[in-house]
């Protein structure tokens, strides 16, 4: 009850404040006096009625899958030298659209953001919940009309708009989220020089200025698609064209190159930017771009024991079943958010080979002799160009696999790649 009068009286609050604008006569200091009566109001509001009565923007996230191993040639119990890190890359960017949904009676996570349902209420004998909860909504409703008619109205322009387009979405409690096709897979390899290893920060740089031009391409042909949907919008509907995305990417794999240590070099991204765009709507509207980063691999206790600043960034990591993962939060490196997946933990218990997941998707491991895979740097230095061949597929496979993890992912209305496949079979149980 203490919010519903708070919030109907935040409501009479923006009324008598809106009269001024329309040109009525009111005195200053009555005016200042409700200016600051309603940021009081608004600060003493339920968080999760708060987030009702904001104005939210657009985000636009943009991903970089990277899977990678490592080649190494085993020198004894304690000590083995690196010979290559292999990986491979692909980009997807989702758009996220606030949503104009009911409220209903729910408190908010005060760390996460989260929102949950409120059920104790329902165990008050004589409450009317649906009573209580239209009487919310109706004040959401005018004070929503009041401070944000025409951004709303601009929002829900865009949201038509990307929905006639045919791109895929979900629609969650709150927002709508549309993704993009992957980008074709690319391979990279890095051969490790003598006396000089590679670091885990080097690899996100590495990666950062290979994806960055896919992203930045992407990203610009979003906005002009959002301006072109904004310029249309007076139309009829059949008048809007359709934008052609391609193909959701089958597993184009485009030829492996080399990286040297010339490619590692500082990045310029942003781990996240907002601007406030008005070229394709009427009312400013917030876009935020989010840079996230998954590096998915085949038993990463393994492979990030190779590099050179492991000491440093184990400590900053959980153990999952002896596996090396991001829970919670990700890293921050080199201004991006990096997860880290294995797909040793996206596997069934029964056949957890990597050459068991490429064959999923008809994409085998190569096939070497006991005696190579014992003798890599032999190899490497007799016929690289098979060297090549078998060290990337080691880092597709896991790339291949982390996509469809998170494809399936998204049909249950989530986001990013899983931790284990047990939480993705929860959430499955769950949706069904």
């Amino acid at each position: 009850m203490y919010n519903l009068i708070v919030i109907n009286l935040y409501e009479i609050a923006l009324k008598t404040l809106i009269l001024k604008e329309l040109g009525s006569e009111i005195e200053e200091d009555l005016y200042t006096d409700l200016l600051n009566l309603s940021r009081d109001l608004y600060s003493r509001l339920d968080p999760s009625l708060r987030n009702k009565v904001t104005k939210r923007g657009i985000s636009i996230i943009q991903n970089s899958y990277i899977g990678f191993d490592s080649e190494y040639k085993n020198i004894d119990e304690k000590y083995n030298k690196l010979l290559s890190v292999q990986m491979a890359y692909n980009t997807r960017t989702l758009v996220k659209i606030p949503k104009e949904s009911s409220y209903v009676l729910s408190t908010m996570h005060p760390l996460r953001n989260e929102i949950y349902k409120e059920t104790s209420l329902h165990a008050i004998p004589g409450l009317k919940i649906e009573l209580l909860e239209n009487s919310f909504n109706a004040s959401i409703a005018r004070i929503r009309g009041i401070r944000y008619k025409k951004h709303d109205s601009s929002i829900s322009l865009l949201l038509k708009g990307l929905q006639r387009q045919g791109i895929p979405f979900i629609d969650r409690d709150d927002m709508f989220i549309f993704t993009l096709p992957l980008s074709a897979i690319q391979p990279i390899i890095y051969f490790a020089v003598e006396g000089k290893g590679l670091s885990f920060k080097e690899m996100v740089k590495m990666t950062n200025s290979q994806c960055e031009p896919i992203l930045n391409e992407t990203y610009q042909n979003l906005l002009s698609l959002l301006e072109k949907i904004s310029s249309l919008a007076t139309e009829t509907e059949t008048s809007l064209p359709f934008v052609e995305q391609g193909e959701e990417n089958k597993g184009e794999i485009l030829p492996s190159q080399v990286a040297t240590s010339e490619d590692i070099r500082e990045s310029t991204l942003k781990r996240m930017t907002r601007t406030f765009m008005t070229q394709f709507t009427e009312e400013k509207i917030s876009v935020s771009r989010i840079r996230n980063s998954y590096f998915i691999a085949h038993l990463t206790n393994a492979d990030l024991s190779m590099l050179s600043d492991f000491e440093e960034l184990k400590e900053q990591l959980d153990i999952v079943n002896k596996s090396f993962v991001t829970l919670g939060k990700p890293l921050n490196i080199e201004n991006t958010n990096v997860f880290i997946r294995d797909t040793m933990l996206l596997t069934p218990a029964m056949n957890k080979s990597l050459d068991a997941i490429g064959m999923l998707y008809g994409f085998e491991k190569k096939k070497l002799t006991k005696e190579e895979i014992s003798n890599m740097d032999v190899l490497l230095a007799t016929d690289k160009n098979r060297f090549t061949d078998y060290a990337v597929r080691d880092a597709i496979i896991p790339l291949i696999h982390g996509n469809y993890m998170e494809h399936f992912n998204f049909q249950l209305k989530e986001l990013g790649i899983p931790i284990t496949l047990s939480s993705l079979g929860i959430k499955y149980v769950k949706h069904n």
